[in-house]
């Protein structure tokens, strides 16, 4: 009953029961709002590694006088959820000549595709270098270099005049 009468031992612990069942799923839905709404898109992504993807690519621009014009684009892409700070950047391009052998060399026994015969490698040889430091690294640079999640760079547009001056390769001895 209603308002201070005769209680039934039965029905008073079903509402006890009820209440705890109540307090139980009350809890555990803040664990769960917490979890989703704090944890999961706040907490966790700032704990993750930057992750940045670094692509370049070289065009041939033309040519002049014997010389060929190289372009380089380097592009620097954040897809993580952190901000990723540099402490220094570093660009090195090397270059290797490939020439075609004069006589294809025979190819080995027992081996039905052989192309290393066709062709010969010269030495790498550097092409381009630069590189910076920035504050992280060094206070006293000023400069900055970081990407936002979700961002681009595009760090280097550079080209340079390389010798188009052609070379035969003797094959290597037998």
């Amino acid at each position: 009953m209603l308002f201070g009468g005769a209680k039934d031992p039965r029905h008073h612990l079903t509402t006890i029961v009820r209440d705890v069942v109540e307090v139980v799923a009350i809890i555990a839905a803040g664990i769960w709002a917490f979890y989703i709404f704090a944890y999961e898109n706040r907490i966790k992504p700032s704990l993750a590694e930057p992750d940045v993807n670094v692509t370049a690519s070289m065009v041939r621009l033309g040519e002049h006088n014997g010389l060929i014009a190289v372009g380089m684009h380097l592009r620097f892409h954040n897809v993580g959820t952190v901000k990723a700070h540099f402490l220094g950047v570093a660009v090195n391009v090397y270059g290797q000549r490939v020439v075609a052998a004069v006589r294809p060399a025979p190819a080995s026994p027992g081996v039905l595709y052989e192309f290393d015969g066709f062709y010969g490698k010269q030495p790498r040889v550097p092409v381009y270098s630069s590189a910076f430091i920035t504050y992280l690294g060094n206070p006293s640079t000023g400069q900055d270099f970081s990407l936002d999640p979700g961002t681009n760079s595009i760090f280097l547009r550079w080209a340079s005049m390389l010798p188009t001056r052609s070379t035969t390769m003797r094959p290597p001895p037998i």
